[in-house]
């Protein structure tokens, strides 16, 4: 565990999120929002899709740029909700009284998402639709265009803050723009880090930072922001990405 890239009240750390969290923990941080982009361990019903590496699940066929495969995204559907409940936990020792979670998740994840949001103490609020405006054609049945982040909150939230939408439509990240294989826009994260944009000093925690996203939204806000990344490859994509930013 150790920090890659650090500027005023953001920081990047690479290392297994439950581990660098049980960290955060033990030091006594606080936060208002986690807003993250786990590991969906989705990509297909049969178990050899479902065990594929990233690089191929993720990516379409005539892709010429393949991104590193991201950790993580292998497992069943018993252990997915035991991990999700485990490192959902630990991000709600780590919220202020109210603080706001937002995570990302696909329809297959959906059900066990929301089970494991519940059982790590958190109080459901719903689920928003990202419409990305593109998906894999279904022939004789309804393509699969949306992902979905779930919502919650650690107790009792006020009412505080503007209205956000229930929903988003924004287009998926450019392939040629593209630095990891589940890119999310920053567009989008902006949209969910205000949530917290009326907090003075509000802080930002995502253990999944990817290629930096969330952390490059909240700052943008003016928000701080950690971000735990568990592949040493990915991280560097991160740092170089936040150093430019």
């Amino acid at each position: 565990m150790r920090n890659v890239w650090k500027r005023k009240g953001s920081r990047l750390i690479l290392g297994e999120c439950r581990q660098v969290m049980s960290g955060l923990i033990a030091k006594g941080e606080l936060f208002d929002a986690v807003i993250c982009d786990p590991p969906y361990s989705s990509g297909g019903t049969a178990i050899a899709q479902r065990q594929a590496r990233t690089s191929s699940k993720y990516q379409s066929s005539d892709a010429k740029k393949v991104h590193p495969d991201f950790l993580g995204d292998n497992r069943d559907q018993r252990s997915y909700l035991a991990w999700s409940t485990m490192w959902l936990s630990q991000c709600r020792q780590l919220l202020k009284p109210g603080g706001m979670l937002c995570v990302f998740i696909d329809w297959r994840q959906y059900p066990v998402m929301s089970d494991a949001l519940q059982a790590a103490d958190f109080l459901w609020k719903g689920g928003m639709a990202w419409n990305k405006g593109q998906a894999r054609p279904a022939m004789g049945g309804f393509d699969q265009r949306c992902e979905f982040v779930l919502w919650g909150t650690a107790g009792k939230r006020e009412r505080q803050g503007s209205n956000g939408h229930g929903g988003f439509a924004l287009p998926i990240v450019h392939h040629k723009y593209r630095v990891h294989a589940a890119e999310k826009p920053v567009e989008l994260l902006k949209q969910l880090c205000q949530c917290v944009e009326h907090v003075p000093g509000g802080r930002v925690l995502d253990p999944f930072a990817g290629s930096g996203t969330t952390i490059v939204a909240a700052r943008e806000l003016g928000l701080d922001a950690v971000g735990i990344e568990q592949s040493p490859e990915i991280a560097a994509i991160a740092k170089t990405r936040l150093e430019k930013t």
